[in-house]
């Protein structure tokens, strides 16, 4: 006697393949299938999420940074400004303080031989 092979009817829809019975799909394979779509819906979500928080992140730093660099361009500015007023009165400040050769022999030559022999 013969026997007869059962050849099971399949089905391929969205990349997955799923048995036919009685008329239509397998309830446990499509349960299965909507359970894997599910959860990977729920990771694309998480990911979506993360992305749109980095892009927050992402956008206070670019705010803080262009804050920070107006606060370091007007210290840099005033610095720049104060520095180039110094530079600017400095002449007139060393041309009346300039000390003169005497006053170099009698007040800081003196003051000075005592700290040159002790480094001797």
């Amino acid at each position: 006697m013969a026997r007869a092979v059962l050849k099971t009817k399949t089905r391929t829809l969205w990349g997955s393949e799923f048995t036919i019975v009685d008329g239509g799909l397998g309830g446990s394979e499509v349960v299965e299938h909507i359970t894997t779509i599910a959860d990977e819906l729920k990771k694309a979500r998480k990911e979506v999420d993360r992305q749109s928080s980095l892009v927050r992140l992402a956008e206070q730093t670019v705010m803080e940074a262009d804050r920070l660099t107006g606060e370091i361009t007007a210290k840099a500015t005033a610095f720049a400004n104060g520095m180039l007023r110094e530079v600017r009165t400095e002449p007139e400040q060393t041309a009346s303080t300039t000390v003169s050769e005497p006053a170099l022999e009698r007040v800081i030559i003196p003051e000075a031989k005592p700290g040159a022999h002790a480094i001797r």
